[in-house]
């Protein structure tokens, strides 16, 4: 907090003379509602489930977070995840679980 009410002394009150004396003073930034996209919250949700998933399943394999992946494999929906972006990334792979058990 001092850092914070230091460089908002150095920055802000020096332009703005009716600024509030301090930043602790100030009001909280309001959401604009209108900008909320909930099926974007919910991919967003599944993308982390899918991080969350990968994670664990590379701490119980004991591979390090640093060390890249050459596939990834999901199972499930692409259309459900609208995962386009996230194949840019690198290579995604979308399974269906039959495709588990196949030699």
């Amino acid at each position: 907090p001092f850092m914070t009410e230091e460089i908002y002394q150095n920055i802000v009150r020096r332009v703005e003379k009716d600024a509030p004396e301090s930043i602790h003073l100030c009001d909280y930034p309001k959401a604009d509602e209108s900008l909320i996209d909930p099926e974007l919250e919910q991919m967003m949700g599944e993308v982390l489930n899918i991080v969350v998933m990968g994670r664990a399943a590379r701490n119980e394999a004991n591979i390090k977070n640093n060390k890249g992946h050459r596939v990834i494999g999901i199972i499930g929906s692409k259309k459900k995840l609208n995962l386009k972006e996230l194949q840019k990334c690198g290579r995604i792979v979308f399974l269906k679980e039959k495709d588990l058990f196949r030699k």
